[in-house]
């Protein structure tokens, strides 16, 4: 399989081929953040690397060969907790640039598979992108095998199987032994607690049972105006440690070391639950045969 993953950040497309077992020739990858690189080519670096996806038609590319598309283009611009401006976006207006891509491989290779990836959106811009890429989306929500909430569209030719629910709880995979710099100190914590009710939020405090709540890009934050949760151990409560997102994620212990703890917050919260892509990516198994 020669595979082009647009938009590549820190290479979880290649991971979960890795974890489906399934062989690759050549991966192409097209990203541009200069941190989400360097842990891609720390874990994978056999990579082809492109650069900017708006400079495609330069790509040194045998573009005939390509068999395998897939990216999970920004979200910034159609997700509920942004500002919605779609096209009107330059990261929404990204996804053209995907579409131009991808049809250009698909006059050349009809056949191909193809992965995109993104969040639960309005109404009129899922018909949007269902009608760019020609298929609807499957919903799905990763919680059923990770022991994190992560609702996701995904849109893809690949056929796999039903997702089979896996008990998996945020206690099976939390760290007990978090350094003290990931705790919250008393004022931090009282300032959590009163700006929840000022919201009218509750304050979550997760324990052993139930799961680790949606992951996000601003996660580095020790607390914010967005956070309304901790983790209770036998220090105190504190904020999830990277370790502990790795593994919500399903990605390997220490995937992200060779960056700081914030850009590693980061690009896991914009990254892919690796579970659950992997699951899909099994489909491709008898074609890869």
């Amino acid at each position: 399989m020669n595979a082009l993953s647009l938009f590549d950040g820190m290479r979880c497309g290649a991971y979960c081929l890795q974890q489906a077992g399934i062989k690759v020739n050549k991966y192409y990858a097209s990203e541009i953040n200069n941190y989400a690189m360097q842990v891609a080519n720390n874990n994978f670096p056999m990579a082809i690397n492109l650069g900017d996806i708006n400079n495609w038609r330069k790509w040194p590319i045998d573009w005939s060969s390509i068999n395998f598309v897939m990216a999970g283009f920004p979200c910034q611009a159609w997700s509920f907790s942004g500002e919605q401006n779609g096209l009107d976006d330059p990261r929404g207006a990204l996804v053209l640039v995907l579409i131009d891509i991808f049809e250009h491989v698909k006059s050349l290779n009809p056949d191909v598979k193809f992965f995109f990836e993104n969040v639960f959106m309005k109404a009129k811009y899922e018909t949007f992108i269902n009608e760019l890429f020609g298929v609807k989306p499957h919903k799905i929500e990763s919680n059923q095998i990770a022991p994190v909430d992560r609702k996701r569209n995904y849109w893809t030719n690949i056929e796999f199987e039903p997702i089979k629910p896996v008990k998996l709880s945020f206690g099976d995979i939390r760290e007990w032994d978090a350094a003290d710099n990931f705790y919250y100190s008393e004022a931090a914590f009282n300032w959590l607690s009163n700006h929840a009710k000022r919201k009218g939020k509750d304050l979550k405090v997760f324990t052993n049972s139930g799961k680790m709540q949606m992951l996000e890009a601003t996660m580095y934050k020790k607390y914010s105006s967005q956070r309304f949760f901790g983790v209770l151990d036998h220090k105190g409560i504190r904020y999830p440690t990277v370790l502990e997102c790795e593994r919500c994620h399903g990605l390997p212990d220490g995937y992200t070391k060779s960056v700081s703890n914030t850009q590693a917050y980061e690009m896991i919260g914009n990254g892919w639950e690796c579970r659950t892509v992997t699951h899909i990516f099994r489909g491709l198994k008898s074609r890869n045969d």
